[in-house]
């Protein structure tokens, strides 16, 4: 299978490096310099995985994972020259999967990179947010919230629902 992962970093060199060692892999690689040139790459291609400094102009690392975090799980791998470990734990508190600091052993950034992708995809996670509702006739099962929700008609349309505690 082959992977689009999209990196965003303002350091050309760190995008050429990575880019260099991740040929061997089945990948598509996007760049981007910033934050809102990332944004409109990631709704004109489905992403599998990014790759985000946090120092950038116009929108920085941190801002573009919470947007991203609205409404996607995708894996988020932080390679920052911030290496303090309040930046680390802020960047994985807002939605980071994992965080590797400046200067980084590019071979343990692929192993990153692979496992992210390894989690995300071969174990079901990415399939995980797509079957959110399954409905059968009157049954209305939301498996993200564990509700099932019965709508009967008599006069007027009634629904009964059942929280599932799992």
């Amino acid at each position: 299978m082959t992977y689009n992962i999209l990196h965003v970093d303002d350091e050309k060199e760190i995008i050429k490096l990575l880019k260099m060692y991740l040929r061997n892999e089945q990948i598509n690689h996007y760049e981007a310099a910033n934050g809102r040139e990332a944004l409109a790459i990631m709704t004109e291609k489905k992403i599998d995985l990014l790759i985000v400094d946090i120092m950038m102009p116009e929108i920085d690392g941190f801002e573009l994972i919470r947007t991203v975090r609205k409404n996607s799980n995708l894996p988020i791998l932080v390679i920052s020259a911030r290496v303090e470990a309040s930046d680390r734990i802020f960047g994985l508190e807002i939605g980071a999967d994992d965080y590797l600091t400046k200067p980084f052993d590019p071979h343990e950034a692929i192993a990153r990179v692979n496992a992210l992708l390894r989690r995300y995809h071969a174990l079901g996670v990415s399939k995980e947010a797509q079957i959110a509702r399954l409905n059968v006739g009157n049954l209305a099962l939301d498996t993200n919230a564990c509700i099932a929700s019965l709508f009967y008609n008599t006069s007027a349309t009634r629904c009964v629902s059942l929280v599932f505690l799992i």
